[in-house]
């Protein structure tokens, strides 16, 4: 897996099996291969999300270097997992599911339970009542032992 950049360091693009998976422009030129990294299963669920965090990673660590003066190249700078494996699961990328043909749709989503218990004193919601008693215990407990 290779991180790809236009000559000003301004665009980049992700190639994996000489194929380019994502990019942030449809019509750059990305003619300098600036890393390299293992492919590990999970990337392709989120292209977008792995170049954004690939370039911010890279850059940081080359503008560290300008400040530090380092020249030595410590290949591990970049690693998104620490298992690192070469397998990709080939129906994905044959289905086409970039982040470009799937856009936002691609994450996953978790859902949040509503909060619907309100704290009898101050009105903040919870959605356990195990979470309310505490919170009611913990800052509420002068106005309980009044009403007791």
């Amino acid at each position: 897996m290779e991180l790809w950049a236009d000559e000003t360091l301004s665009e980049f693009a992700i190639i994996y099996n000489s194929r380019t998976v994502i990019r942030t422009k449809e019509q750059g030129e990305y003619t300098k291969m600036i890393d390299r990294s293992k492919f590990v299963e999970g990337y392709e669920l989120n292209w977008g999300y792995t170049l954004s965090q690939w370039v911010v990673f890279y850059l940081a660590n080359n503008y560290a270097k300008l400040l530090t003066g380092s020249n030595n190249k410590d290949r591990s700078e970049f690693k998104l997992e620490e298992k690192l494996t070469d397998q990709i699961v080939q129906s994905d990328m044959e289905a086409g599911l970039s982040w470009l043909s799937r856009g936002d749709k691609a994450r996953p989503r978790s859902v949040q339970p509503k909060a619907t218990l309100k704290c009898h004193f101050c009105n903040l919601k919870y959605c356990l009542e195990e979470e309310r008693i505490d919170h009611e215990q913990f800052w509420h407990s002068e106005k309980i032992s009044a009403i007791r």
